[in-house]
């Protein structure tokens, strides 16, 4: 498609395809520093309010649930590190906001590619599909303090 390169053919595919809404894009500078966010698809239930726009430019870890922004900008360092696109199941349970005890469980397998740019910034995309949830009546929302299934991954 562009072969490594990030250009405005990716943001055309992803529209062409439906799949804006469901993608996030991030920022890794070469002394690998926390993640910034580029873009944010609306799709994302998750956030709060204009929090898809008021991110922008802001630190992957410096999100509502500062343990699950830890937990995720690892992957996108790596990601833009090795250069190696990475796919994962991932159950997650986010605090909706800090220190509310809501949590939003979401169950998804993501797709993360590493882009080059024209400047030192590596961005690193990631693609995501909801996967239905894990038994009869499960709950997208928990009001527990502190779930048992936190935060899993498995990549292949």
């Amino acid at each position: 498609m562009s072969f490594g390169h990030f250009d405005p053919s990716v943001i055309s595919f992803a529209i062409n395809q439906q799949m804006l809404s469901r993608l996030m894009i991030f920022g890794v500078r070469p002394d690998w520093t926390d993640p910034v966010f580029r873009f944010i698809g609306d799709g994302f239930r998750w956030l709060e309010g204009n929090y898809h726009f008021n991110a922008i430019g802001q630190t992957v870890e410096n999100q509502p649930d500062k343990d699950y922004g830890e937990w995720v900008s690892e992957f996108y360092k790596s990601v833009a590190r090795t250069g190696q696109p990475r796919y994962d199941h991932v159950t997650a349970a986010i605090q909706v906001a800090p220190g509310k005890p809501k949590f939003f469980t979401s169950h998804y397998e993501r797709l993360l590619l590493p882009w080059k740019t024209s400047s030192d910034e590596v961005l690193v995309s990631m693609l995501s599909r909801k996967l239905a949830d894990r038994g009869a009546g499960a709950s997208t929302e928990s009001d527990v303090g502190y779930p048992l299934e936190r935060i899993a991954a498995k990549s292949s």
